[in-house]
């Protein structure tokens, strides 16, 4: 399996968080694994739970430093997935690297998967430059990730909501991969009352947000909740509207 994701360590967001759950799984089910990813100044690790990470050059985003663009050719993914030959390639949240990554396969005669988990048409119409209005610039960004899906022999959507989504804005060969729980990390278990009680002392009702604070996001739709008797909101996170928010 050559696993080629747009975003990785040292950045840990959704896209990475995923491609980590995936390799350790093909890892402790003993399958071969090669993960393909930008480059990073603060260090991408070699490997990751016996799998080899090569890395391809990026820039940093203008408007978001932290998030890193690579910036590999087409010829450059047929090389590398060449090399390995995989049994199939999984494309996580392609963009500019996965679009690549899938031509490459196409070209190769490799079966691929591309998952549809980042909102891009949400996110490039927030980042393209202002001269676009929100009107133009989403039909735009539909047709840029229907482009760069294209040449995938399957996308892959988390939900029947976003599945109907993809298929209404033209995407082709469309299936549902649904998420679940990490029930090891995200348990009871690690209740912390003496944080709670220091976040809420009135025993309040806690309603938090944990990720990135981005334009994209939305947080700042919860200061609705400030006026809602009993209830105390906890933004956790960091990023451009840090500050704003």
């Amino acid at each position: 399996m050559a696993i080629v994701t747009e975003s990785f360590l040292p950045q840990v967001n959704g896209v990475t968080n995923s491609v980590l759950r995936v390799v350790e799984q093909l890892r402790h089910d003993g399958h071969e694994v090669l993960i393909v990813a930008p480059g990073d100044p603060g260090g991408v690790p070699d490997a990751y739970a016996g799998a080899p990470v090569i890395t391809v050059p990026s820039v940093s985003m203008p408007q978001y430093p932290a998030v890193r663009i690579a910036t590999a050719t087409t010829s450059k993914l047929v090389k590398l997935l060449g090399d390995f030959a995989p049994d199939v390639a999984h494309i996580a949240a392609p963009l500019v690297l996965g679009r690549a990554a899938l031509r490459a396969t196409r070209r190769l005669g490799i079966p691929s998967v591309a998952l549809f988990q980042t909102d891009f048409p949400t996110y490039l119409g927030r980042y393209l430059p202002r001269a676009l209005s929100p009107a133009r610039a989403e039909p735009l960004a539909w047709g840029i990730m229907r482009r760069v899906h294209a040449p995938a022999t399957l996308t892959l959507a988390p939900s029947t909501a976003t599945r109907q989504e993809l298929v209404r804005h033209g995407f082709g060969r469309v299936a549902i991969w649904g998420r679940g729980v990490d029930t090891t990390r995200f348990a009871p278990t690690h209740r912390d009352e003496a944080l709670h009680r220091r976040w809420a002392p009135g025993g309040e009702c806690v309603v938090g947000f944990l990720g990135r604070l981005a334009p994209e996001k939305n947080v700042a739709d919860l200061s609705a909740l400030s006026t809602l008797p009993g209830t105390r909101c906890v933004i956790v996170g960091d990023g451009p509207l840090r500050d704003q928010l």
